[in-house]
């Protein structure tokens, strides 16, 4: 029986020696998974940055352009104001064309090709509605050139045709029957127009300031049979350019109501306006 109970004791004892020891590896084990941060101390403050200012305002410096004065000394400015020449898109042409051949229109004349009209001190007056007088003379053509005259439309389709070509006497319009119509309309419009074998074509156009039908106006063709340039008063209006113009060389007027008049035809082979 002693020997048992010394067995017994000895167990007992070896029990009571591990629970410390198991108890002790439980609190190591939950002291390393709780974390309590450190105080942070207050470190170096930021550095503060002030940005200089720049003087502005009335004390900024002032940039005084140099003024560059011409050859004679003049600082006046003059604007570039572009002019109307040979060489300028509105009026250039191929070079290639030969415009040299001069012609001498001053024993010139018109006659009646339809409709009529009295002739008094140069000024052509409309007594018929729907007038042409023209000239198809082959030793006064207009090939190419200027043509200009004084038109009071009386609010009728009144002016000029050039590039004439007919294959009869009297005519209006129709078949066989082709020139450019450049005229100042019922309407106050300035008018480029073409009749072709009897097609009739609205080439260019634009309206007149301030029209009057009772006012006479003054309208000049420059015609270098690729281009048409059309002029009132003076002033470039119209402009038409094609590649396969009429090749008629006949001219004249026409009148589109009684009453309409056009004076101071005036007529040369002169392509270049300065």
């Amino acid at each position: 029986m002693k020997k048992k109970k010394t067995i017994l004791s000895l167990k007992y004892l070896i029990l009571f020696v591990l629970i410390p020891t198991v108890l002790g590896a439980s609190v190591l084990v939950s002291a390393a998974f709780s974390h309590v941060p450190e105080e942070r101390t207050e470190g170096n403050k930021a550095v503060t940055i002030f940005p200089s200012v720049s003087e502005g305002g009335e004390k900024a410096p002032v940039l005084v352009p140099e003024v560059i004065t011409d050859e004679e000394g003049s600082s006046e400015f003059n604007p570039f104001i572009p002019g109307i020449k040979d060489d300028e898109p509105f009026i250039d042409m191929d070079s290639s064309r030969d415009f040299s051949k001069q012609y001498n229109y001053a024993n010139a004349l018109l006659t009646s090709k339809n409709g009529n009209c009295t002739l008094e001190n140069g000024v052509y007056t409309a007594t018929t509605a729907s007038s042409i007088y023209a000239n198809l003379d082959a030793s006064t053509p207009f090939p190419y050139g200027t043509i200009s005259a004084d038109i009071m439309n009386n609010a009728s389709d009144s002016g000029i045709v050039f590039g004439l070509s007919a294959n009869a006497n009297s005519f209006w319009e129709g078949a066989g029957v082709s020139y450019y119509f450049a005229f100042i309309n019922f309407e106050g419009i300035l008018y480029l127009g073409r009749t072709h074998n009897g097609v009739w074509s609205a080439l260019a156009y634009t309206d007149i300031t301030g029209f009057n039908p009772s006012n006479t106006y003054n309208l000049k063709v420059l015609y270098r049979v690729e281009k048409i340039v059309l002029f009132l008063d003076g002033v470039p209006l119209l402009s038409f350019r094609t590649d396969e113009p009429l090749t008629g060389t006949g001219w004249g007027i026409r009148t589109g109501t009684a009453g309409a008049k056009i004076s101071n035809l005036v007529i040369s082979n002169k392509v270049t306006v300065e």
